[in-house]
């Protein structure tokens, strides 16, 4: 059914020559019920005073009509044409949508005639123009990990990418239930966790890697980090992984783990079981405390502002220093030290550098200021965009600069980068 206008036999019904079929049954009853009444025979009427018994014929078992929520997901015409249903719209090819409404098991365009009905198996919708949509796959079922049958490869696949590895990547797209990719095409099977390639290559969904990444704490309280194909016993030890099956391997042993269903627990194959805590990561890079100071936190070690060092450890969620805790909040850009202290992670004022440049430079406020080792300095105006985002003019050129959520890189549009400094680490001292 297109979208755009209703068929031709749903205008010939506004014809004023068009009588509906139960129009026409309205007007016969109507005859009947006016029409004088018939003579009835005497005998006739003596052998009506007896009414015969007639049996019920057993009563068929009620209907359940369909719900709304049987009607959502994606649907394919006649035509090869893929439309999404929700709770309140029909969604057509161009993104343009129409209301719908529910009456009585059926689906029914809002502000016209058409109405759909679903079959038994609810997978077929046929609409009281004739025209029949199918059940099929939508863009987001597609959405997930992947695991090829043959090599045991997992990718990624998104609305719009298939993600090879986590630098290569395919466009894809979603066209009447299949999807195609480079020139492939693959269809989903009735369960929706079957790929099959017009190749002949299966793909079976599985456990999305990237669901295994973050901080996870054993029963000991020790803290390890599960980063793309990497665990990190500590800050000097890892171990290369894999996935395959939907767990995860280490692959200089035969020690495996899975996820459990809300991702939180993991339990490796000699009963040892890690909880998800706070990824030690997020405690790194740049912070702020409330006399204006900034302390750098870099794996195991905190650099103080005033060229000291402390080592720190973490521990459920909770990062040890110099005889203090601390806990990240929700957004992880603040810690709260249990003597009631918070750092914060600062803006773009500070001292950068770059490796192999002989100079650093000095943001404060709207100035930008550059110090070369040979004593040369200049300055040059910034127009600051947000906490985060700046931008500089030199020589009638403007680059634009955007902070890390760490407060440690400061990158620039045209590829350069810079990192935090403490001022003792530059010319600047």
């Amino acid at each position: 059914m297109a979208a755009a206008c209703l068929p031709c036999c749903a205008v010939d019904r506004n014809e004023t020559t068009f009588v509906p079929d139960k129009v026409r049954m309205m007007k016969d009853d109507q005859v009947l019920a006016d029409s004088s009444p018939a003579i009835v025979p005497v005998e006739m009427k003596m052998s009506m005073k007896v009414a015969p018994v007639i049996e019920e014929a057993p009563t068929a078992p009620a209907t359940i009509p369909a719900e709304p929520a049987d009607y959502a997901g994606a649907w394919m015409e006649s035509s090869g044409g893929v439309y999404m249903v929700t709770d309140v719209s029909i969604i057509w090819s161009g993104n343009s949508a129409s209301e719908i409404t529910f009456i009585e098991g059926t689906m029914q365009l809002k502000g016209g005639e058409m109405v759909a009905t679903l079959d038994e198996t609810k997978t077929v919708l046929t609409w009281n123009d004739g025209d029949v949509w199918k059940k099929t796959s939508s863009p987001t079922d597609f959405v997930g990990a992947w695991e090829d049958a043959n090599t045991g490869s997992v990718y990624s696949i998104t609305e719009t990418t298939l993600k090879w590895s986590s630098t290569v990547s395919s466009n894809i797209v979603i066209n009447g239930g299949s999807l195609e990719c480079d020139g492939a095409t693959a269809t989903m099977d009735e369960t929706k966790t079957k790929l099959t390639w017009d190749d002949g290559d299966v793909w079976s969904r599985t456990q999305d890697p990237t669901e295994y990444c973050g901080g996870w704490e054993d029963s000991g309280k020790a803290v390890y980090v599960i980063s793309g194909t990497t665990l990190k016993w500590s800050s000097t030890s890892s171990s290369k992984i894999r996935y395959s099956g939907g767990q995860l391997q280490l692959e200089d042993s035969a020690m495996t783990a899975s996820l459990d269903a809300s991702k939180n627990t993991l339990t490796w194959s000699d009963g040892d079981v890690w909880t998800r805590t706070v990824d030690p990561s997020d405690f790194e890079g740049a912070w702020q405390n409330k006399e204006g100071d900034v302390n750098i936190v870099e794996s195991d070690t905190v650099r103080w502002s005033n060229s000291t060092s402390s080592k720190i450890s973490y521990t459920g969620g909770i990062v040890e220093l110099s005889g203090s805790t601390a806990t990240l909040d929700e957004t992880k850009t603040k810690l709260i030290f249990n003597d009631g202290d918070e750092w914060n992670r600062p803006g773009l004022d500070g001292y950068w550098k770059k490796d192999g440049f002989e100079g650093a430079w000095q943001i404060g406020g709207a100035t930008l200021t550059t110090l070369m080792t040979t004593g040369q300095k200049w300055t040059n105006t910034l127009t600051i965009s947000g906490k985060g985002s700046v931008d500089v003019t030199v020589n009638n050129v403007t680059v634009s600069g955007t902070l890390d959520k760490a407060a440690m890189w400061l990158t620039w549009s045209d590829g350069d980068s810079w990192k935090r400094a403490h001022v003792y680490e530059t010319p600047f001292k």
